[in-house]
């Protein structure tokens, strides 16, 4: 794996952590390796090994390191750790067909609701059984999509509420 990052000049960014004879540590460190140990001492802040103070004195030594010798003596007094967990992706969940359409149901029924209150106004006696069975419908119709939607909304901030527990906490 070194020989095939030595052809590419590409470096996995836990190489500059990863045990090294003494002459490799005279080579001159580049920003892949300065960024692994900022994620490494970040990480151990968030464990609680470190200060602070000490945090930002060891990341501001990460950043000016010219050598992986002086990489190395800034974590060398902590353990190393065992995994790395993987990044948090956000999936959020995108429309369906079935939540436009219901979406469409609303907006329609709301517009046949307005026409049919105008019908009630103006028609006489004999429209107002099929208006009312006609409005009923419109209700019931509005009324299953509103639901639809508004379990929806309750799914995505369950989700949501799911991913932010996840997330670690700094204290």
């Amino acid at each position: 794996m070194a020989a095939a990052a030595a052809e590419t000049g590409r470096m996995d960014p836990s190489d500059a952590l990863a045990p090294r004879p003494a002459s490799a540590l005279q080579q001159r460190a580049g920003d892949l390796d300065r960024s692994a140990v900022c994620d490494e001492l970040s990480a151990h802040f968030a464990a609680g090994r470190l200060r602070e103070d000490e945090l930002d004195a060891r990341l501001g030594a990460a950043v000016h390191a010219t050598t992986l010798l002086e990489l190395r003596r800034l974590t060398a007094d902590l353990p190393l750790r065992t995994s790395v967990a993987p990044p948090v992706v956000v999936v959020r969940p995108v429309w369906t067909a079935l939540d436009v359409v219901a979406l469409l149901a609303v907006i329609g029924c709301l517009g046949l609701a307005g026409l049919l209150m105008l019908g009630l106004a103006v028609g006489g006696a004999g429209w107002m059984a099929a208006l009312g069975f006609l409005g009923g419908s419109v209700a019931a119709v509005g009324g299953a999509a509103l639901t639809h939607l508004a379990h929806r909304g309750h799914a995505r901030l369950r989700a949501a509420a799911e991913q932010d527990a996840q997330r670690p906490r700094i204290a």
